[in-house]
């Protein structure tokens, strides 16, 4: 009763030929009749044309596909679309990296008869993706006011960092705010202080290769010179010995 899939009704039409002992079809007719049902099951297809498009992590592993979908197995002329390439494939893992992906189509009516309800494409592998660590931002960090010249540009920093960017209630730490200020100069001065922050593991999934933090503008420092302490020093000895001297003397 239906060309579509799905149970449907089957009338027989039946052709008669000659038989024998002078039966002759002509003769006779068979009305068409009620035969009983069918179960038409949707025709298979396979797709092809199509890859993953890399993304920054978000926590899921929802992958949106791209390309010029080809689909093979149609019947005649008929065409059919795909309605959900934003959301088809589905990484192995939600976590930053290069991911296997699987492809779910979900097919739409087309052209020329193509039914979407006639046809299957079984889920497949479409390839791989990159899944790059998510950009985070870090507020409530400065470089420490001041320390004494040592040569070096390494600066530390202080206060309570925020971390802006996070996926959910994921949380994270950051390991190394005792280093993570370079300092534009290290000669003596005030001199402007770039944040290289290092992420840490934190709770609720929070993984530190997840995300990455840009560096950032975190303030100044000012860098002491350490040639008036040793001044001073060897001026409290010269006068210690002068002291002594004197009280020889007298």
């Amino acid at each position: 009763s239906s060309a579509d899939s799905g149970v449907a009704s089957v009338t027989a039409s039946l052709s008669l030929s000659d038989g024998k002992n002078g039966g002759l079809a002509k003769n006779y007719v068979v009305a068409p009749f009620n035969v009983g049902s069918v179960s038409i099951s949707p025709a298979p297809i396979t797709v092809s044309g199509l890859s993953a498009v890399p993304r920054n992590y978000n926590g899921t592993t929802i992958v949106a596909l791209a390309g010029t979908p080809v689909l093979s197995g149609l019947v005649d002329g008929q065409t059919l679309k795909i309605n959900n390439l934003s959301s088809a494939g589905t990484s192995a893992q939600p976590n930053s990296g290069i991911q296997a992906v699987t492809a779910s189509l979900i097919l739409q009516n087309g052209s020329n008869g193509g039914i979407a309800n006639n046809y299957f494409v079984a889920p497949y592998n479409v390839g791989v993706v990159t899944i790059n660590p998510a950009p985070v931002t870090v507020t409530g960090i400065s470089p420490v006011s001041s320390r004494v010249y040592d040569g070096s540009n390494v600066v530390a920093l202080t206060g309570t960092p925020i971390i802006n960017g996070l996926v959910g209630s994921e949380t994270l730490t950051i390991t190394n705010l005792l280093t993570g200020g370079t300092a534009s100069s290290p000669s003596i001065g005030t001199t402007s202080v770039t944040a290289n922050i290092i992420l840490g593991d934190g709770t609720n999934g929070g993984l530190a290769s997840n995300y990455v933090a840009p560096p950032f503008d975190a303030g100044t420092v000012s860098i002491i010179g350490v040639e008036p302490v040793v001044a001073r020093q060897l001026s409290v000895i010269a006068s210690a010995a002068v002291t002594t001297v004197l009280t020889t003397v007298s």
